[in-house]
């Protein structure tokens, strides 16, 4: 739920850095929404890369890693 919140916030600031370019192109700059995009990109990145769903590959190769590397996995995680 919280890597939604991630994506809902680089969207939002994609669409800020939108809104500046397009105001550049007009030849009005708002550097504010160039600043809050940027925010809002960069932190809607970070949100959702710490709390991303852990891909299927972990468990693909479970039984090599325990099995071939000898190493011990916890069940829990």
């Amino acid at each position: 739920m919280v890597a939604r919140i991630g994506v809902y916030f680089f969207l939002l600031g994609i669409f800020f850095l939108y809104l500046f370019f397009a105001s550049a192109e007009i030849g009005i700059l708002r550097l504010r929404w160039f600043l809050i995009g940027i925010v809002f990109t960069v932190g809607g990145i970070t949100v959702w890369w710490k709390n991303r769903e852990p891909s299927e590959q972990v468990e693909r190769f479970r039984w090599f890693r325990r099995n071939i590397l000898n190493e011990e996995i916890d069940e829990g995680e």
